[in-house]
């Protein structure tokens, strides 16, 4: 979906997002969406990092939904914060977590965790219900390739 002819111009995709208020920075895509999203992303444009739109309210930012950016040059005008990885390493995550849970995470939402310690070149996700409950997982991946560190854990 594109949300203004200057997004137009700037081959910025905006998915349909349930804005969630947390300590995580939530992507409003599930698994399923980010997948299909990313898919149609080649050369470039997977060097790109997408952002997250966000709002303020009383308890702080309210992270509205990711933004799939596809050139760095030409980012969207509203208040966004910028994923800890480009869209090459959030697709080689996305596709680890699909390979990994299967079919059980697809309607799963991505949300990056903020604060606390990572491991220097490393973030950590956590995934979603769909009722945006957390799932309890916080799973660490590469910044530059995507990777998980280590072996993927944990059920849903």
């Amino acid at each position: 979906m594109i949300t203004s002819t200057a997004n137009y111009a700037a081959n910025i995709r905006k998915p349909a997002g349930t804005p969630k208020a947390g300590p995580e920075m939530g992507t409003g895509m599930s698994i399923k969406s980010l997948k299909e999203a990313l898919r149609e992303l080649k050369g470039d444009e997977l060097k790109a990092t997408s952002v997250v739109e966000m709002g303020f309210g009383p308890g702080g930012p309210d992270y509205r939904g990711l933004i799939i950016v596809s050139n760095n040059q030409q980012m969207p005008k509203c208040p966004n914060e910028k994923l800890p990885v480009n869209n090459q390493a959030l697709k080689t995550m996305v596709e680890a977590l699909s390979d990994y849970y299967g079919s059980k995470a697809d309607n799963a939402e991505v949300a990056f965790l903020k604060g606390g310690f990572n491991p220097p070149g490393y973030c950590q996700i956590t995934l979603l219900k769909s009722d945006g409950s957390p799932t309890g997982l916080g799973l660490y991946f590469s910044k530059e390739t995507g990777e998980p560190m280590g072996k993927l854990t944990g059920k849903l």
